[in-house]
């Protein structure tokens, strides 16, 4: 079993959303095509939890969608609790 230390955080969670909500104008590696991925396994992965996001990437992540960048940057900090 592969382990997902990151699958129930804020981040995975809302690419997924945004994912779905993509789907019907974009494809998965459209995506990650656009936010600089090489190919699509990344964005499954950060997806899945099964890897994180580097804070630098942020920028990158948000270019397709503008709005998305202070919603993205929240997702990816941990939280002070």
């Amino acid at each position: 079993m592969t382990k997902k230390p990151h699958a129930d955080t804020p981040l995975a969670q809302y690419i997924e959303r945004r994912v779905l909500e993509l789907k019907p104008k974009k494809s998965q590696g459209e995506i990650a095509s656009e936010v600089g991925f090489p190919n699509p396994n990344m964005v499954t992965m950060i997806k899945n939890g099964t890897s994180k996001l580097a804070l630098d990437r942020v920028n990158m992540q948000t270019e397709p969608e503008p709005r998305c960048s202070s919603q993205l940057m929240i997702a990816t900090t941990p939280s002070l609790e």
